[in-house]
């Protein structure tokens, strides 16, 4: 995911896009991939992100959280990451 990122911030003249306004998006275990392609570029320097959309992110794979067990289940269509 990172390489592509890089690859349209590098090619984003010829895709009609401003390499200065990018971002990343992710539902669930992709939103878990688009925060660390994110913190990754950002300690790299480059590519600059204006945006960083995460859907249903697990960002604490301890699943043990109060707000975990409580919003587990009855809360929509996903059901619990075990």
């Amino acid at each position: 995911m990172l390489c592509a990122l890089e690859w349209v911030h590098a090619n984003a003249a010829s895709l009609g896009a401003d390499p200065g306004r990018l971002g990343v998006h992710g539902d669930r275990t992709g939103a878990n991939l688009a925060a660390v392609v994110a913190i990754i570029a950002r300690d790299r320097g480059a590519p600059k992100l204006k945006l960083q959309s995460l859907i249903y992110p697990v960002a604490d794979f301890r699943m043990g959280s109060e707000s975990y067990q409580k919003y587990a289940t009855g809360c929509g269509i996903l059901p619990p990451m075990r």
